[in-house]
């Protein structure tokens, strides 16, 4: 879907969003690469409120929002399964490489995430990030815990 510029002044403006989703969460206006100005929601998922709340760190919310994105890579959230992140090649394409597959990172950050917390938190945390469930208070330092060792892992 194609975004229309708007506005008036020297810098465009891409209006995203509409009334009831200003309304419903926290929008803020931030400038792009390109110059232009967009709205952002900044409280959409929980762990973004939990952020906002600065009950984690905005290295712990980026290592969070990693773990999202292995998810979406490896095709097993938010959208359909992603078949050409197995390691078959029944899709009709090459097969991807062991060390590419969105598959093989979710199961490197999972195990990451299971060496920092052990393998019932491991699930805990996934499932949480992944459901966009509440992070409960007595469950914060796991949290964080977890996080840390996907920072320390993956984006430091």
């Amino acid at each position: 879907m194609k975004r229309k510029t708007t506005g008036t002044g020297e810098k465009p403006i891409n209006d995203v969003g509409n009334k009831s989703l200003h309304d419903q969460y926290n929008v803020q206006l931030e400038e792009s690469e390109d110059g232009s100005f967009r709205a952002r929601v900044t409280d959409q998922l929980h762990i973004d409120k939990v952020l906002l709340k600065s009950q984690i760190t905005v290295a712990q919310h980026k290592a969070a929002e990693y773990l999202l994105q292995i998810f979406v890579n490896a095709g097993v959230f938010v959208k359909t399964v992603d078949h050409t992140s197995a390691l078959s090649g029944m899709t009709g394409g090459t097969p991807p490489s062991m060390f590419t597959s969105g598959l093989m990172k979710l199961r490197d950050v999972s195990l990451c995430v299971e060496k920092a917390v052990g393998e019932d938190d491991a699930v805990k945390v996934c499932v949480t990030v992944a459901k966009d469930y509440p992070i409960h208070d007595e469950d914060l330092e796991l949290f964080r815990k977890a996080f840390d060792a996907i920072d320390k892992a993956y984006l430091i």
